[in-house]
């Protein structure tokens, strides 16, 4: 993908070469050669070849509607433009059959495709693409500038490559083949390709759009549709890549067939992601920065089985984090804040994952780092969450794991995957309209690989209560219970307490502050790695009783008051602080 210095001179000097020789040898091409500059305007030409050269200045072709076939393979370019100090070709409503070569060693190159067809007729690069579009700057100073738009169709593949700041825009065409955008110049240089009402096909196993420069790498798609037959799903359809800055890829109203991957290897990587169909999956990382996923509106899988994550935010010790919103994800999530491999110690990187405004992950999470976010609001989690931290054997360090549920049942399993050295701490938030626990003993969820699990109830379903004058002996008896699983060496707390039965304090339901809400737990079975509880709140002689909210009045919800008295809920056996 990356062609070197050398390679790209040697193709100057021959590209040169024989452009002299083809006005000699083949009086019946176009051919403009010489010293000096090279400009020529053209049009209406029906030729098997179009050169244009100078040794020791810029060259210039400006041609429109004409043909020019080298179907034949006599020439060595169907247009070939070649400046020692710039190179310049705007193609207008021309049929181009041949490799259409733009080079240049000091200067600026600037090309403009404009209703036209191109197609390489199996002539191919030094790198093995069968390029119709192949664009080369060997100049350290000297901008790049490629655009193709107004309707045209180019067959094979669009190759370009700089040494300084180089840009590619794509509008209102029709690529069948893959594209290479290369710049690797100096780290203040900057990579960018926007390509947009579009369809780009590709038969290749390369990317069909890759992007690599070492300064900031910029990459737009929208209103596109990429297809990629000769690679497997989980491989990209876009990829952009920076050595030393940025990596930023944004996709908007666009359907990719495979996936969508952007890399920095000191710098941030970023990807944004609306209203858009990316079956082969989403994934940012980096070595040296951030790594962010910001996903809107849109379909991300189902990716190949082979594949993880569907959904992959990773970076060696910063932030990883994945926003997900009102949209669905068929596969798993993971953001990875990753350590060190080649030293000891944890990672000092932070995860977070957002699920929000009717998302639907049909997968798990995955939250890696030393701090860990989770955050499921008005959304569905389908899957485990998993959490830890990229640990050697034998670290001792401490992880903090937050869990903030909102507007969400979340039943499934949550479980650290740390070594036992560590120490490992669970919050759960339980906010407005949040629920958990398993609703049979077999189905009971599973928290598990923590030190110490601490449950905040911020929010309790009213349905969720049972209203008992007499608490039974076996709550499990009760209309509402919910199940849990806990390792026999956690700590769980419930809103700073004892787990283990008692009185909540105010807690909100709907629009009500709630009092006299008890709670107990009951061992139900156990094994020798840990047990299941029952889990109940009720209150005893009456409904529970409102309070005022924020000051205001008390409700009246027209009943008797509530008694809190009754009889003292029965300790569970052998409770291990657990819910």
């Amino acid at each position: 993908m990356i062609r070197s210095v050398l390679a790209i001179s040697i193709t100057l000097a021959l590209g040169q070469q024989a452009a002299y020789a083809a006005c000699t040898a083949y009086p019946d091409a176009s051919c403009f050669t010489g010293n000096g500059p090279q400009t020529i305007t053209d049009s209406g030409v029906n030729t098997p070849s179009y050169m244009v050269s100078s040794n020791d200045d810029a060259a210039s072709l400006t041609l429109s509607d004409s043909v020019v076939d080298n179907s034949a393979g006599t020439m060595r370019y169907g247009v070939e433009v070649y400046g020692n100090t710039g190179a310049s070709l705007v193609a207008t409503n021309d049929t181009i059959t041949g490799q259409t070569s733009v080079l240049t060693d000091n200067g600026d190159v600037n090309v403009d495709i404009n209703n036209s067809q191109l197609s390489a007729n199996g002539a191919k690069s030094s790198k093995g693409w069968v390029t119709a579009l192949d664009v080369s700057n060997d100049s350290t100073t000297g901008t790049t500038n490629v655009t193709i738009e107004n309707g045209s169709q180019i067959t094979d593949d669009v190759v370009v490559y700089a040494n300084a700041a180089a840009s590619l825009n794509i509008d209102d065409s029709v690529i069948n083949g893959a594209i290479s955008l290369s710049a690797f110049g100096d780290v203040s240089d900057v990579t960018t390709a926007n390509i947009s009402n579009s369809t780009i096909a590709s038969s290749s196993a390369q990317p069909s759009v890759l992007v690599e420069g070492v300064g900031d790498v910029n990459v737009a798609i929208s209103h596109t549709t990429i297809t990629q037959t000769g690679a497997a799903q989980n491989e990209s359809s876009v990829l952009a890549v920076s050595d030393d800055s940025d990596a930023n890829l944004s996709i908007t109203d666009s359907s990719l067939q495979n996936g969508a991957y952007v890399y920095a290897y000191q710098g941030n990587s970023n990807l944004d992601i609306a209203d858009s169909s990316i079956l082969g999956g989403a994934y940012a990382e980096i070595t040296g920065g951030n790594a962010a996923i910001n996903i809107v509106n849109s379909q991300i899988g189902p990716a190949d089985t082979s594949s993880s994550y569907t959904v992959l935010a990773s970076s060696s010790g910063n932030a990883a984090s994945v926003n997900i919103e009102n949209s669905t994800v068929d596969g798993n999530v993971g953001a990875q804040a990753l350590g060190d491999e080649s030293a000891q110690g944890l990672s000092q990187g932070s995860s977070v994952v957002s699920l929000s405004q009717g998302s639907t992950v049909n997968g798990y999470i995955y939250a890696l780092g030393i701090d860990n976010t989770i955050n499921i609001d008005d959304a569905t989690l389908n899957g485990n969450i998993y959490t830890g931290d990229d640990y050697h054997d034998g670290d001792t360090g401490t992880v903090n794991t937050t869990i903030n549920l909102s507007n969400t049942a979340y039943r499934d399993d949550i479980k650290s995957e740390d070594d036992p050295s560590l120490t490992d701490n669970l919050a759960i938030n339980i906010n407005d309209g949040a629920e958990i626990g398993g609703l049979t003993e077999d189905s009971s969820q599973k928290i598990t690989g923590y030190d110490n699990v601490d449950v905040s109830l911020n929010y309790l379903n009213s349905d969720e209560i049972n209203q008992v004058r007499t608490l039974p002996t076996d709550i499990t008896t009760l209309d509402h219970t919910t199940y849990f699983y806990i390792s026999n060496d956690e700590n769980v707390q419930l809103d700073g307490g004892s787990a283990t039965g008692g009185t909540l304090p105010a807690v909100r339901s709907g629009s009500y502050l709630l009092n006299n809400v008890s709670y107990a737990t009951q061992k139900t079975s156990s094994d020798d790695d840990g047990s299941t509880y029952a889990v109940a709140f009720y209150t005893q002689n009456g409904k529970p009783g409102p309070l005022p909210d924020n000051g205001g009045n008390t409700p009246d919800d027209g009943g008797d008051t509530p008694d809190d008295g009754g009889d003292t809920p029965p300790s569970s056996d052998n409770v291990v602080n657990d819910i």
